[in-house]
């Protein structure tokens, strides 16, 4: 079997845009649930009030027409129209007064549109067949995988990057060696990296940081002794560079509370 009968095989069972489906199925199904419950609770301004949110759900797309009526609206409608295929967003919620949850006022609020990606699980056209595609004036060989937004066509565009919260060790040219992590958290995003030069010292660079810092300077201020440092390798050419960062460190000259007033500077 050669490469393009592989390739031909792959195509005919799996869709060229499968895996942008799937990941926005995946948002949809579990994703959006995670970003509501990562702020469950609001606390307004007003003493001995708050509100909890619960479920997430999504209706399929509608539209509502300018006698204030709502329909289900196909794709191809909102393309003729300059329409987004959009879907409703709607979150439970429960007051909460002086510390009691009041069930019996608990409800439902509508809190905007999330576009539909076509083809997936809350598209109309995701488990149509052909004829229903063709009666509805929907192309049959349509992928889908993208979006409509006042009547054009968008998509995601995939771009590459590194994954989060994963030390990666590469060596780049004119910078030595490099060992980076790019923290991520819900709302935060922060690329750290420690380098080592030819000469085998170590500089840590933060965001907030204009030049490198002293590797030994950060781990004295973080509360690490020498014999902690060199515990942590194993490899001996590293415990050499390790013992030459610090005896070159200024770290060495000062205490630990002059430490941490230079680390938090």
């Amino acid at each position: 079997m050669n490469e393009h009968e592989i390739l031909e095989a792959y195509l005919e069972s799996t869709s060229i845009v499968h895996q942008q489906i799937e990941s926005y199925n995946r948002f949809v199904r579990i994703g959006m649930q995670r970003i509501v419950d990562s702020q469950r609770l609001i606390e307004p301004e007003v003493s001995g009030f708050a509100i909890k949110f619960g479920t997430v759900r999504i209706e399929p797309p509608i539209i509502i027409e300018a006698d204030s009526s709502t329909r289900r609206i196909m794709p191809n409608e909102a393309l003729a129209r300059n329409l987004t295929y959009s879907a409703p967003i709607y979150v439970a919620y429960t007051p909460i007064i002086a510390g009691i949850e009041k069930k019996d006022a608990a409800g439902e609020a509508f809190v905007g549109e999330l576009p539909v990606m076509i083809k997936s699980d809350i598209c109309y056209t995701k488990n149509m067949t052909k004829e229903q595609l063709v009666s509805e004036g929907e192309d049959p060989d349509d992928p889908g995988g993208y979006f409509i937004i006042k009547g054009t066509e968008r998509v995601l565009v995939g771009i590459e990057d590194l994954a989060p919260n994963r030390i990666i060790c590469t060596k780049e040219k004119g910078k030595g060696v490099t060992a980076k992590v790019f923290s991520t958290t819900l709302n935060f995003r922060a690329r750290c990296s420690v380098t080592r030069d030819e000469y085998g010292i170590f500089k840590v660079t933060f965001p907030t940081t204009t030049k490198g810092m002293d590797l030994v300077l950060i781990l004295r201020a973080l509360g690490l002794q020498t014999k902690q440092m060199l515990d942590a390798v194993s490899d001996n050419e590293i415990k050499n560079d390790i013992l030459l960062n610090i005896d070159l460190s200024k770290a060495k000259e000062m205490g630990q509370w002059a430490l941490r007033k230079a680390y938090l500077r």
